[in-house]
């Protein structure tokens, strides 16, 4: 069933805290009481040392957790609107900076390949299970983190250890300006050559949102950049095109939400990969007048994405609950009790 969001019945709250004395994004208020923000690293298998975050709920338990995998170029700070939804839903949020992203090593914007960033995302699910016991989470992506979400999903049984699939604005088809195609085919014949060259990706920034603050927030932040290398671009595109030809194979629930206004990513291969996934829980949100990042837009259609985004997540908590015998209001110990620092680095 495709879904074209109506305005929500209730306001999101702005209210986002961490135990560090600062706030997740600027304006936000305080409560500090609420949650507790944890950082630390994790071990990819070739050593790199990847900065993650984690946002706690004092009284979720683990299982009420969602993992997030941003897009390119960007950060795992930038979620605080879903952040803000996480609050609602009363869930526990894990993020990390891809390798050549953020606070985490790597020349910007490369990757060996994206089947590198696939096995990364694996790595921390698995770094989650084995340090805080985190099983089946339900996982969001957007956009590039949209793509690789979707890639870890259908490779071998990696569906089976999520819950649920969130993908936002997925990169299954970019939208290339007569430049980039010209790019597209001068990258072919470098990969041969230089495949770690870096070049500017060449993404409007004025597509992300038709909120003008916000995309000059994106413009200022100082771990925002606009590097893509040749072989992590070809892997983008070439990656695109696997997914979608091997969507049949998902059966797990998906949600897909997707602004049609999108200059970024193609919204019709979002409908086309919805249309072709074996799940029996799905769900296709489209939002008319929105731009790239639904979370980030305007009012009219922020709130619907977020709400959109929350009714979903109530959903997975529900059925969990269902599996885990308890309550679906989130009930007993923190989910981190006794953990009062940052988790232990993989491999310390």
């Amino acid at each position: 069933m495709i879904y074209y969001s109506l305005p929500p019945v209730k306001p999101l709250p702005l209210i986002f805290a961490s135990i560090s004395g600062q706030s997740v994004a600027p304006g936000i208020p305080m409560n500090a009481g609420a949650v507790r923000e944890v950082r630390g690293r994790f071990r990819t298998v070739d050593g790199l040392a990847l900065e993650w975050r984690a946002w706690m709920l004092r009284n979720a338990p683990i299982w009420r957790s969602l993992v997030i995998h941003h897009g390119l170029g960007e950060h795992c700070g930038r979620y605080e609107t879903v952040l803000e939804a996480a609050r609602e839903s009363q869930c526990n949020v894990f993020s990390f900076d891809a390798r050549g992203h953020g606070l985490s090593p790597g020349p910007r914007g490369d990757a060996p390949a994206l089947q590198a960033l696939v096995d990364d995302l694996d790595n921390f699910l698995q770094f989650l299970n084995d340090e805080l016991g985190l099983r089946r989470p339900v996982l969001l992506g957007h956009s590039m983190g949209g793509l690789i979400a979707a890639a870890f999903a259908l490779s071998r049984s990696n569906q089976w250890h999520l819950q649920r699939l969130c993908l936002s604005a997925p990169a299954f088809r970019p939208h290339l300006s007569t430049i980039q195609r010209l790019k597209e085919n001068v990258a072919r014949a470098l990969y041969l050559l230089r495949p770690d060259l870096a070049l500017a990706s060449g993404l409007p920034t004025e597509g992300i949102s038709r909120d003008r603050l916000q995309v000059a927030r994106y413009r200022g932040d100082a771990l925002v950049h606009d590097r893509i290398s040749v072989r992590l671009a070809l892997g983008l595109i070439d990656g695109g095109r696997a997914a979608l030809a091997s969507a049949p194979r998902l059966r797990i629930p998906c949600l897909v939400q997707h602004g049609e206004a999108d200059p970024i990513t193609d919204s019709s291969a979002s409908r086309l990969f919805y249309e072709q996934i074996s799940s029996e829980h799905r769900r296709l949100c489209l939002y008319p007048e929105g731009r790239h990042e639904s979370f980030h837009e305007l009012p009219d259609v922020r709130d619907r994405a977020l709400n959109d985004l929350c009714d979903w997540l109530e959903e997975a908590w529900q059925d969990r609950a269902l599996e885990e015998g308890v309550r679906s209001q989130p009930e007993g110990e923190p989910a981190l009790a006794g953990l009062t620092g940052a988790a232990p680095e993989a491999g310390n």
